[in-house]
């Protein structure tokens, strides 16, 4: 018996990086995993490592900044396993420039990606977890999220309001 039997994780951005090392990390500790992303390949090939441990694992194709992809990876994740007990919110994309240099619709994407995607997939579990009384969201921010660095504008401002969030949640 390892510390997460009987628990389902769903990890965003759990193709590649980050979100694929710790879908690893949860199916090696007993986990059923579900891993989403905009990508199918680098799911399908995160599902195929976990299987290869030992692990059950499935995979979701979704961009989580997008409700109705996030509703549907929810409703996939409870007809596969029943319920949702761990969510980690870990997709996220990068990039920065000085907000008076910055790209309006880059600044929309990528707070679209850091931000509304962990709100909405909280929002999404959050009754789940309260009907059964359990579970955790981690949200995955970075060191943007706690200090200020030039010219690393939206980037820094979701970090930062997705640790806020976490403060709501």
């Amino acid at each position: 018996m390892t510390k997460l039997d009987d628990r389902v994780a769903l990890v965003t951005g759990g193709g590649t990086g980050i979100g694929r090392g710790i879908a690893l990390a949860l199916a090696q500790e007993g986990a059923r995993v579900v891993v989403c992303g905009r990508r199918q390949a680098p799911l399908d090939e995160t599902v195929q490592a976990i299987w290869e441990i030992g692990g059950g694992a499935t995979a979701v194709s979704a961009d989580i900044s997008v409700a109705a992809d996030v509703a549907r990876v929810i409703q996939s994740t409870l007809d596969t396993y029943g319920t949702i007990d761990i969510l980690v919110n870990n997709a996220g994309t990068g990039g920065g420039s000085p907000i008076h240099e910055h790209d309006i619709e880059a600044w929309d994407r990528i707070l679209a990606t850091n931000l509304r995607g962990p709100f909405l997939m909280s929002r999404g579990v959050l009754p789940v977890m309260r009907a059964y009384q359990r579970g955790h969201i981690i949200n995955i921010s970075s060191e943007s999220g706690l200090e200020h660095y030039a010219g690393d504008g939206p980037c820094g401002v979701s970090k930062h309001a997705l640790n806020a969030l976490g403060e709501y949640i």
